[in-house]
């Protein structure tokens, strides 16, 4: 099978900057979302930090045979253990930016990421960001906001519905239904016109805020055969 993917970022309607950053490397089979905060500029550093740090330590531990810089989760395979340290290592390095600039003091990022390895994806997520399954069957949220506003769902103190038009719901999710978001791209010819019309639907529903799409899929390798005459 071969790995392929489509992404785009855009400010939205109602926010003046874009605090949002996407990486997709597919030869590493590496994909990642990250929603930054913390207000003008600071909120882009800091999901600037983590797509380049992640992709810095996920290009440099292709091989397994390096010194690992953190403690190593047995627990986890290869791939679990890279992704989790890319993460630690990127909060390390928002931490120590904060340090050299105290007025970014209260950035920080979500972040959503696949790594993807033949037929096995190990996905790590921090935050509000999500990951959708998508296949024959539909769609199914396969990652747990860390938010407020999920907190009060699970709580039974907000329902889903009111969830959904909580004005602290996220970017692509809080503008478009997941039943939404299946039928547009069961019925785009291409993962790129699925991504364009997600964000459009996104920005006829209000745009409230960033909103960044990336989707990852699966293709049949080509063969090809060659015929010698006898």
């Amino acid at each position: 099978m071969r790995v392929v993917a489509a992404g785009r970022t855009d400010v939205g309607c109602v926010r003046k900057h874009n605090e949002d950053n996407l990486l997709m490397e597919a030869g590493l089979g590496l994909f990642v979302v990250a929603d930054g905060l913390g207000g003008h500029a600071a909120g882009e550093v800091a999901s600037q930090i983590v797509v380049e740090r992640v992709g810095r330590f996920i290009a440099e531990t292709v091989e397994q045979d390096r010194t690992w810089p953190l403690e190593y989760d047995v627990a986890l395979p290869f791939d679990g253990n890279r992704l989790k340290a890319a993460l630690i290592l990127s909060d390390q390095a928002i931490v120590e930016d904060i340090k050299a600039n105290p007025e970014r003091e209260s950035m920080g990022s979500t972040v959503v990421a696949c790594l993807v390895h033949g037929a096995r994806v190990t996905l790590v997520h921090v935050g509000d960001s999500r990951a959708y399954l998508l296949n024959k069957d539909g769609i199914r949220q396969i990652t747990r906001d860390h938010s407020w506003v999920a907190e009060q769902v699970a709580n039974g103190i907000l329902t889903p519905e009111e969830a959904r038009k909580h004005p602290f719901r996220d970017g692509l999710s809080g503008m478009v239904s997941d039943d939404l978001i299946w039928k547009i791209v069961k019925e785009s010819p291409s993962l790129e016109n699925a991504v364009e019309r997600l964000v459009e639907k996104a920005r006829e529903n209000g745009g409230e805020d960033n909103i960044t799409v990336v989707i990852v899929g699966f293709e049949p390798e080509e063969i090809s055969c060659s015929h010698e005459n006898p």
